[in-house]
């Protein structure tokens, strides 16, 4: 799904819709693909990614497409891919509010060189059982990079939970460096587990919960 450019902006993006059956054919088909050409971003987003589902497709699910390209701006924009696999449909779906945060800055190394951590644009959401998991790049409390995630409900997108993980040093990008947090190791265990995280237990875990 990349975006057109013109005169350096991007102003639509191409979307592919294949049907999962097709793609897992052998050999992979594409004939009953539909291209949705110059699809606008009001539409769709910059950089939308489609949702993985880590389980066996029940018909009449719609697909979704989501982008946190706007997320900066405290909006996450969603799309729905309705209609049979064969004749889909695209349209908007909800904007879901989150807290405002910057695009994550560039790490400082112990050389005095800057590591370049990316932008705020998110990696492929997945579906696990019940919920949603989304991940992003953003600024953390420290002025440093930080990865936000969320947790959506499937069917109306709702955001059921999220928090900020970084690492501990501000001037380091290792994570090496320094263990886990506990909202990390709570978003890893439920990603795998399908369950939902304890709230915070204290003011300083509350500060981290923050979406």
């Amino acid at each position: 799904m990349p975006p057109i450019l013109l005169e350096g902006l991007p102003i639509a993006v191409d979307v592919l819709v294949v049907p999962k059956a097709d793609l897992l054919a052998d050999p992979p088909l594409i004939a009953q693909a539909t291209f949705f050409e110059r699809a606008l971003l009001a539409r769709t987003g910059f950089a939308p990614q489609p949702l993985t589902r880590l389980e066996p497709e029940a018909l009449g699910r719609p697909g979704w497409m989501i982008s946190t390209a706007l997320a900066f701006l405290g909006l996450v924009q969603t799309t729905r891919i309705g209609g049979s696999a064969t004749a889909p449909t695209l349209a908007s779906g909800p904007y879901l509010p989150v807290a405002q945060r910057p695009e994550p800055a560039n790490a400082l190394q112990p050389s005095g060189s800057q590591l370049d951590t990316g932008d705020g644009h998110l990696a492929s959401p997945v579906q696990i059982g019940g919920s949603i998991w989304v991940a992003h790049g953003v600024q953390g409390f420290w002025g440093h990079a930080a990865i936000r995630w969320l947790e959506l409900e499937p069917a109306t997108l709702a955001v059921r939970q999220g928090g900020a993980s970084s690492i501990a040093r501000p001037s380091t990008f290792s994570i090496r460096r320094s263990p886990p947090t506990r909202t990390a190791r709570c978003w890893w265990a439920s990603a795998l587990r399908g369950r939902r995280c304890p709230p915070p237990r204290s003011r300083r875990s509350a500060r981290r919960a923050q979406l």
